[in-house]
């Protein structure tokens, strides 16, 4: 396409559904990476990013076209310059209505959204840990009996 990187932020407000960037990917059939961190590395043919995982982070390196969700990662944004704030004020921004992509209006924002969001929280983060004593044998009997135990 006439792309390298779609950009998305990493959910919108009204839904908080995290869809619009994924959909639009497998609308165009192009790879998405969420959760987007950082930008690690930019190259002719692909671009190295960086990931938030319910692990930890990792690096992921794909080829454009992709379409990318991002995260706010802790890093300070940098101050715009007086000439690119002139330059955004000259900018001409697409709007496209309903009308003009020949979609019924009564498919489009939150009353559109096959969705409905009843509850958005964060769950409770449970963890037991259970320190096995003995010899290598008597751990690795032990952990493979409470392994059994959890999965059945």
């Amino acid at each position: 396409g006439p792309y390298d990187v779609l950009l998305f932020g990493k959910q919108a407000i009204d839904g908080d559904t995290a869809q619009v960037g994924p959909e639009v990917a497998g609308f165009l059939g192009v790879p998405v990476i969420s959760f987007v961190t950082d930008v690690i590395e930019v190259s002719g043919d692909g671009i190295l990013l960086e990931r938030a995982t319910d692990e930890g982070r990792e690096k992921v390196y794909c080829d454009y076209p992709l379409a990318i969700t991002v995260v706010k990662a802790g890093k300070r944004l940098r101050m715009p310059t007086l000439k690119g704030v002139l330059r955004s004020l000259k900018a001409e921004v697409g709007l496209f209505t309903h009308e003009m992509i020949d979609v019924e209006v009564d498919r489009c924002g939150l009353k559109g959204s096959p969705t409905r969001v009843k509850k958005v929280f964060s769950p409770e983060i449970r963890s037991k840990v259970r320190f096995i004593e003995g010899s290598v044998g008597e751990k690795a009997r032990e952990a493979a009996r409470i392994i059994k135990e959890i999965v059945g």
